[in-house]
């Protein structure tokens, strides 16, 4: 019996191997493991911006190639890759993959993400992955859409492990109807302080993304010490990991429908069974609207991002970028544009500036639009389509060979297993060497995954057309009605830096400089030595009234925005601290510098807390219902003022 037990185990793990074989994925992407839909809910446009930005890399420029294919295999995810896939062309022709397929299905995001949010509350920024001036690997956006204030960005990669040999393993793959998608989603500093604004992020990515989080916020302290508050936007973060640039440790937490406050939710790396149903259709149907991924992932992901949106103060989230839009327009109303004035002609530029940017967000809108059409009903749309159909037949192939290969392996077993029982039977000696014997690996013709990715012809062809395709939808005229104060005018445009150039002549003819209103002065914290950079209202060379504060200090800062007095946060106020072990955010009311009152407190994993203050110092928890004033909820220039004078 012994024999015989030994003979079944063998057996099965032989039959489990052939299945391994046949390249499967998981049929439950964990994006959708919940009870049931989550609940629906209504989100507003933010001022002058947009909800959503969803970033992808495009295009690669030829000069960042050797450095990209390298990267890519050095620092691959999901298993170990072996010497010989180094240089190796079909590494790089998985590489090359990666930009046609995240660009293709990037659109299925934006469709999902268009379909449950307001009109003009989605835009595409796909990326060039180019080498900056120190010969570093980076990312720069093609459109513009990422100089507009925005809630949340999300990065998507359509990621395949760089060995195509090992596509019939487990490692994680994009390839025929198997989908390996790598997404982080971020918001600004200002409103997840403890995680430093990344949301959501892909396993595999976590660090990384948390790293580039931290130096975004620090070229933004950087930019507002030099008296600006644009910065220069953040590279796609699977191009920041291939970099090496440098990882950071945030609190984080497994994916949940409730997450932990203050926390990273992290997305495993999977490897998911996409609509096998679409794929076949779109073998005889130029149906666009066919989209493989989107019941398997994006469908999900569109619902846990509006989730996201409805629990986030997504004024907060775009106010800085809100005052970098201004700034273009007119520097010295920008930092008023954050906390507000009771000034009436501030209040007036602040809403004829917000006109405008309102426009540069139609343009926007209308130009991913183009983009979003002309990647699916054009004909890079319909070569991708055939070269996933060209795929999932070439996998299906290879699954066929594959079960009769187990068929073959399992007969050949099930006799040797019949032997050893009439051998136990009858007395006869029956050795294990006569079933190993047997050759489980036999010499049924496959289809070497190599083959599969022979496909890369059609693949160039594809990248070639996508190249040609995003011209025409980048240089298309587009006209957009500008609704003023006082009137709406029709401005057309092809270049978006053009018609950006219309809007601000508009606003200087109209509108004349507040350089006496708000001005750069000193800022000071008694926590912190030195002498910092104050933008807004200001007296006697320090800041006096509204406006924000930095105050550098080695690797940490002081970050203020609100009420001011003699040149340190005094009346209503929000202060970041940003330090080496993590970041947390205070508001309340100050009082010479120090909080001082009910404050309200956010760190990381952390439930926000109200806090009672005295001098600076923590007294305790607040008594019950009792809450800290929210500077970003003070809507009245009354309230404002109110909260200026609290002691």
């Amino acid at each position: 019996m012994t024999r015989l037990f030994l003979a079944l185990v063998v057996f099965c793990a032989a039959l489990l191997a052939g299945c391994a074989s046949t390249a499967t994925g998981s049929s439950r992407s964990a994006l959708l493991a919940h009870e049931g839909p989550l609940p629906a809910v209504d989100v507003e446009l933010p001022s002058a911006g947009t909800l959503v930005v969803v970033r992808y890399p495009a295009i690669l420029e030829s000069d960042a190639a050797d450095a990209y294919y390298s990267a890519y295999v050095k620092n691959a995810f999901g298993g170990r890759v072996g010497g010989s896939v180094y240089g190796s062309p079909e590494a790089r022709q998985v590489a090359d993959g990666v930009f046609l397929k995240s660009n293709y299905f990037a659109q299925s995001i934006y469709r999902e993400l268009s379909e449950r949010l307001p009109k003009e509350g989605v835009l595409l920024s796909p990326h060039r992955v180019i080498l900056d001036e120190d010969g570093t690997l980076t990312s720069v956006p093609i459109t513009q859409a990422e100089s507009l204030p925005s809630a949340l960005s999300v990065d998507f990669v359509s990621y395949s492990f760089p060995d195509p040999d090992r596509m019939m393993n487990a490692e994680p793959l994009t390839f025929g109807d198997l989908f390996s998608p790598l997404v982080t989603v971020h918001a600004d500093h200002r409103v997840r302080t403890p995680t430093h604004g990344v949301v959501l992020a892909s396993a595999p990515l976590l660090g990384s993304s948390g790293g580039a989080a931290r130096e975004d916020a620090m070229k933004s302290l950087s930019a507002l010490e030099r008296g600006s508050f644009e910065s220069e936007a953040r590279p796609l973060d699977f191009i920041h990991h291939l970099s090496g640039e440098g990882s950071l440790s945030v609190a984080s937490q497994g994916l949940s429908v409730f997450s932990k406050a203050h926390a990273v939710q992290v997305y495993p790396l999977e490897k998911i069974v996409i609509d096998r149903y679409a794929l076949r259709q779109m073998k005889f149907s130029p149906n666009t609207q066919l989209d493989p991924i989107e019941r398997a992932f994006t469908g999900a992901l569109a619902d846990r991002i509006v989730a996201q949106l409805a629990g986030l103060d997504i004024e907060r989230a775009s106010m800085v970028g809100r005052a970098a839009a201004i700034e273009r327009f007119d520097p010295s109303l920008a930092a008023l544009a954050l906390v507000g004035s009771a000034d009436m002609d501030v209040q007036t530029r602040l809403r004829f500036a917000e006109r405008l940017l309102e426009a540069e967000r139609r343009f926007l809108a209308v130009q991913s639009k183009k983009i979003h059409e002309g990647v699916l009903a054009g004909e890079i749309g319909q070569q991708m389509r055939d070269v996933l159909v060209a795929e999932f037949d070439l996998i299906e192939r290879r699954r066929q060979l594959a079960r009769q290969q187990n068929m073959a392996t399992a007969a050949a077993i099930a006799g040797v297993v019949a032997a050893g029982a009439v051998a136990a039977n009858s007395g006869d000696n029956f050795d294990a060497g006569d079933f190993l014997a047997v050759d489980l690996l036999s010499d049924l013709a496959v289809i070497s995954a190599m083959q599969a990715f022979n496909l890369n012809s059609q693949n160039k062809a594809a990248g070639v057309n996508f190249l040609q395709s995003m011209v025409p939808a980048l240089e298309e005229q587009i006209t957009v009605q500008v609704e003023l104060l006082d009137s709406n005018e029709a401005i057309s445009a092809i270049r978006f830096e053009d018609f950006r150039g219309m809007l601000q002549e508009r606003y200087a003819n109209s509108q004349r400089s507040i350089d006496s209103v708000s001005a750069r002065c000193g800022f000071v914290n008694p926590d912190a030595a030195g002498r910092g950079v104050w933008q807004g209202e200001c007296a006697g060379g320090l800041a006096e009234g509204v406006g924000v504060g930095v105050l550098k200090a080695g690797k940490s800062a002081i970050e203020y925005f609100g009420h001011a007095s003699d040149g340190q946060p005094d009346g209503l106020g929000y202060m970041i601290i940003h330090g080496d072990t993590g970041n947390m955010a205070i508001e309340g009311s100050f009082l010479n510098g120090e909080p001082d009152g009910v404050m309200k407190v956010s760190r990381a994993g952390q439930t926000s807390r109200q806090i009672v203050f005295r001098n600076g110092q923590e007294v305790g928890p607040a008594p019950a219902g009792q809450k800290a004033p929210e500077l970003f909820n003070a809507q009245s220039n009354t309230e404002l003022a109110a909260y200026g004078d609290v002691s």
